[in-house]
């Protein structure tokens, strides 16, 4: 765990290695800087600092939505097996072709998104 300092005057906490001669957040002496421990432990503070605190999920993703998820899911892997079996040239293969990419591309979306904060939490600054 890293150590931490906190201001006497405004509260600010960070690293202490990132302190400088002043708080960074109001400027006042290195020496108003005091040693500070964090009573959350680094496996909660990185759940906090994602956001993917189990119950932060159940509150953003409601059963509707995971409902929703799973439909639109399951819609898309139908649509794409049956135009692997029937083949491309179906006059309905393009719409079917749009959908199965739209859900592809959302789904890319929402993982870089994970891998970009799971990036940023093993790698700071």
């Amino acid at each position: 765990m890293t150590e931490l300092m906190r201001c006497r005057s405004c509260g600010y906490v960070t690293e202490a290695r990132r302190v400088g001669g002043v708080c960074p957040a109001c400027g006042v002496p290195r020496k108003m800087m005091e040693p500070w421990k964090d009573s959350v432990s680094e496996q909660r503070r990185l759940f906090l600092w994602l956001d993917v605190h189990p119950a932060g999920a159940r509150r953003r993703f409601s059963p509707r939505k995971k409902l929703y998820g799973l439909a639109f899911f399951l819609f898309s892997l139908s649509a794409a097996a049956i135009v692997f079996v029937v083949g491309p040239y179906a006059p309905w293969a393009r719409v079917v072709d749009a959908i199965v990419l739209a859900a592809g591309v959302v789904c890319a979306v929402r993982l870089g998104r994970i891998g970009q904060g799971l990036l940023q939490a093993i790698f700071p600054g």
